[in-house]
C-alpha cells in the first residue's frame, strides 16, 4: 500500500520517539540513579534555582549532625569540668597545695623587708611576685638576684641597662657570654629560637608547659616578655628552677641554673640570710603591723548568713574594718560562699589590682588574727597573696596555675572559709 511522503515522515518521527522511550525505560530499569541524575541535571540547567534549593536542603542533615556532635561534646566537657571541681572541693575546697617556702616570707611589710634585707623594693616585689606565681622560695630567687647583678644595682655590661648594645643601640648591651638582665638570661634560654648573643629577645611570653621553647615570661602584665624587666626576669627564673626540679633538689636545680658549686653555695647562703632577716617581721601575734581599721567599721551582715559567719564578722570588722568591701554569700554551688560560710575582704581597688604596701600589711595582719583565733572563730582555711593557710600551715595556692588573675590568686582580697559549727 502506498504511503504519502508526509505520513511517512510522521511515522519516522513516531518511531524515533518510541525508540527513545524504550531506551529510557531500559536505562531506568538497569540504573535508576543514573536516570535520576540525568533528570536532575536537565532540570538544573533549565531552572538554576531548583539546584540551589536542592543544595541547601542537602546541607541541613550535615548541619544537624554537626550541632548534635557539638552538644554532645559540650555536655561531656561540662560534666568533666564539674567532676574536676567536685574533686577539688572534696580534697580541700580551694585546693591542697605543695609544701615549701614559696612567698610566705613576703607576707611581712614590704618596706620593712627591704630595709632589713637591703634589697631594693622593685627587686623584692619581683621576687615575691614570682614566688607566689610559680611556687618557688622567694629567698632563693633573691639569692640568685644578689649573686647575678646585685639586685639590679651592678653597673657591669649585661646588668646595666644604661649601656647600649654595640649591635643594636636601642637595647642594652649583653655581657661576654650573652647574659642580660637582672637574672642573667642568655638569649637562647629566654627564647630558644634566638641566638645566645641576640641583643633583642623581647617578645610575646612563652606559655607555661612549653619551656622547651624558652622561659620568656611576662611578670608585669604589659604583654611583652623582656629579660631586662625585673618582674619578667624573676618569673622566668622561678620557672627555670621549677622545671629543673628545685622542689626535689635545690642544689642541683641551682647548679643547672649556673654550673658552679661555689655559685650554689653563695646563693643558698644569701637565701638563708634573707630568711633570717625577714623572720622577725612576720606577724606571729594578732594584729602585728596593725595600724587601725581600714574602711567602714559598721557591722556587716547579709540575710541568711550562718551564726558562725556573723560571729566572725562581728569580731573582725570592728578591729580591721571592711577594707574596700566585704562579700560573703553568692551563687557558687559547691563552695563555702554558696552556703554563706566564706567571706572576702577586699584590700585593693579596683578589683584585680595589687594592694598598696599598707593594705598588704593590713591584709596580712587580718589573716594572722584569724589564724591566732582559728579555733574559737571556727576558721577552716584562709587564702591571701597566693598562699593558703590550712591545717596549721601556709602552702602555695596553685588552683589557677599556670597563670590566673590577681583576683583568682587572692592578691587583692583575703578569703576566709569557716566550719558550719
Amino acid at each position: 500500500m502506498a504511503v504519502s511522503a508526509g505520513r511517512a515522515a510522521r511515522l519516522a518521527v513516531e518511531a524515533a520517539r518510541l525508540k527513545r522511550t524504550v531506551r529510557t525505560i531500559a536505562e531506568a530499569t538497569a540504573s535508576p540513579w543514573t536516570t535520576v541524575a540525568k533528570v536532575a541535571w536537565r532540570a538544573a540547567r533549565r531552572h538554576p534555582w531548583i539546584a540551589a534549593v536542592v543544595a541547601l536542603l542537602s546541607c541541613i542533615p550535615l548541619f544537624l549532625a554537626a550541632m548534635t556532635a557539638y552538644i554532645v561534646f559540650t555536655s561531656v566537657s561540662d560534666a568533666a569540668n564539674a567532676a574536676l571541681t567536685a574533686v577539688a572541693v572534696a580534697f580541700g575546697a580551694e585546693g591542697e597545695q605543695n609544701a615549701g617556702y614559696g612567698s610566705v616570707g613576703c607576707l611581712a611589710d614590704r618596706g620593712k623587708m627591704a630595709e632589713a634585707t637591703g634589697i631594693p623594693e622593685l627587686a623584692l616585689s619581683s621576687y615575691c611576685l614570682a614566688a607566689g606565681r610559680v611556687g618557688v622560695d622567694w629567698a632563693i630567687l633573691a639569692g640568685i638576684g644578689h649573686r647575678e647583678c646585685d639586685h639590679g644595682r651592678s653597673r657591669m655590661a649585661g646588668c646595666n641597662p644604661d649601656i647600649p648594645s654595640a649591635v643594636d643601640p636601642s637595647v642594652p648591651e649583653v655581657n661576654e657570654r650573652g647574659a642580660r638582665g637582672p637574672m642573667q638570661f642568655l638569649g637562647s634560654t629566654w627564647d630558644s629560637s634566638k641566638d645566645a648573643f641576640d641583643p633583642d629577645v623581647a617578645g610575646p611570653p612563652i606559655p607555661e608547659g612549653q619551656e622547651h621553647r624558652g622561659y620568656a615570661s611576662d611578670g608585669d602584665g604589659d604583654g611583652v616578655a623582656d629579660p631586662w624587666s625585673f618582674p619578667d626576669a624573676a618569673v622566668a627564673a622561678a620557672r627555670l628552677l621549677k622545671n629543673n626540679g628545685v622542689d626535689a633538689d635545690v642544689r642541683r636545680a641551682l647548679h643547672t641554673y649556673n654550673p658552679s658549686w661555689s655559685y650554689v653555695d653563695d646563693v643558698l647562703e644569701s637565701a638563708e640570710r634573707y630568711r633570717a632577716d625577714v623572720a622577725p617581721l612576720l606577724p606571729v601575734v594578732p594584729g602585728e603591723g596593725y595600724t587601725g581599721p581600714k574602711g567602714s567599721t559598721a557591722l556587716y551582715s547579709e540575710p541568711g548568713l550562718p551564726q558562725t559567719t556573723r560571729r566572725m564578722l562581728d569580731e573582725v570588722i570592728p578591729r580591721f574594718g571592711r577594707g574596700y568591701g566585704v562579700g560573703c554569700q553568692r551563687n557558687e554551688p559547691g563552695s563555702d560562699h554558696h552556703v554563706g560560710l566564706a567571706c572576702d575582704f577586699m584590700m585593693a581597688t579596683p578589683a584585680n589590682t595589687l594592694p598598696t604596701p599598707e593594705m598588704q600589711a593590713h591584709g596580712s595582719a587580718m589573716a594572722n588574727y584569724l589564724i591566732a583565733n582559728a579555733d574559737r572563730l571556727r576558721v577552716k582555711y584562709i587564702i591571701w597573696w597566693k598562699q593558703i593557710w590550712q591545717n596549721g600551715q601556709w602552702r602555695p595556692y596553685t588552683r589557677y596555675d599556670p597563670g590566673g588573675s590577681l583576683t583568682q590568686n587572692h592578691y587583692d582580697h583575703v578569703h576566709v572559709s569557716l566550719y558550719a559549727s
